[in-house]
């Protein structure tokens, strides 16, 4: 029998762990700083035209350490956000189906 993988799984518990991680020091102090660090790095080796440089690290490596560091570092807030945006709209459904349930409760169901 095949095993698929679940891949990560974004529970609410997980969203509020990391909401705690980007807002705390360690996020702010140490990794941000560390990726922004890393990406500037990326940044000064995309710069050597050498061919030393290229054949080691070619342009297109560069640029996908670029995009990896900027996803660590957009992701969690976007998780958050997204996390958040879905709650919201939850709630709207939830509120308007109540609405609705007490029109109907009411005997009016016009506009």
């Amino acid at each position: 029998m095949e095993s698929r993988d679940p891949g990560v799984q974004l529970y609410p518990e997980v969203i509020e762990a990391i909401r705690q991680f980007i807002y705390s020091d360690a996020w702010e102090r140490f990794y941000k700083p560390a990726l922004q660090n890393m990406r500037e790095e990326w940044m000064n080796r995309l710069m050597d035209p050498s061919s030393e440089r290229k054949s080691k690290y070619p342009d297109d490596y560069i640029r996908g350490c670029f995009e990896t560091i900027d996803v660590f570092l957009r992701l969690p807030e976007s998780l958050i956000t997204e996390h958040d945006a879905e709650l919201e709209r939850l709630e709207r459904e939830k509120a308007e189906a109540g609405d609705y349930r007490a029109r109907s409760d009411s005997g009016y169901v016009g506009p």
